[in-house]
């Protein structure tokens, strides 16, 4: 028996030795994109990433965008687990989401202006268009902002604006982004002048 052990640890060492340095790491790393091209890094949670969106100083009619295109640097690749949007105007309409993997050109999501999706775009969502409803905390006091969230989600992606980047050592940079879009579903009219908030977060390959 200790010589049939011996040769299976022998073959199992030939077969390591045998792998990539790279491809030895993988069960502890990750591909690290913010370093050289090819590198890997320790796998790590984003924690909460916020992005902000500005919001013109009058009402929002139904089907326009609040803030605009909302970018959040949350890392390369990796899963949203979690959608955090926040209106310091207090706002309690309904919002339909969008997150893409790429920053959306041929999509219209500008500020006070009737959304328009583009199919090229939509290739690159991350998941479904989605709707949230903000709400005041259970306790208001010294706090008007209203709150929605999703938890609990797993939404893989990897950004796709230098399609490109990769592990594979190729000197192209990639770009650590996300770009959420929220759109109106009724007049929305608390949220004039402010910067609405929007947050991701979840296990990320390197930012």
């Amino acid at each position: 028996m200790k010589a049939i052990a011996l040769v299976i640890l022998t073959i199992l060492a030939f077969l390591a030795a045998c792998l990539p340095a790279d491809a030895q790491d993988v069960n502890i790393n990750c591909f690290n994109g913010v370093q050289t091209a090819g590198a890997w890094g320790p796998c790590a949670d984003s924690g909460p990433i916020t992005g902000t969106g500005a919001v013109n100083s009058s009402s929002h009619a139904a089907g326009t965008s609040v803030g605009g295109l909302i970018t959040i640097p949350v890392g390369y690749a990796g899963i949203v687990t979690n959608f955090m949007w926040q209106s310091p105007g207090g706002s309690t309409g309904q919002l339909v989401i969008r997150i893409w993997a790429w920053k959306p050109t041929g999509t219209t999501c500008t500020d006070q202006t009737a959304f328009a999706a583009n199919a090229t775009d939509d290739k690159h969502l991350i998941t479904p268009p989605f709707s949230v409803t903000p709400a005041a905390p259970a306790v208001t006091t010294g706090d008007a902002k209203t709150y929605a969230s999703t938890t609990q989600v797993t939404w893989d992606y990897s950004n796709q604006d230098n399609p490109a980047a990769g592990p594979a050592g190729n000197g192209v940079a990639p770009s650590n982004n996300l770009y959420v879009c929220a759109v109106t579903v009724s007049t929305d009219t608390a949220d004039e002048s402010t910067s609405v908030v929007a947050m991701l977060s979840g296990p990320t390959n390197g930012r």
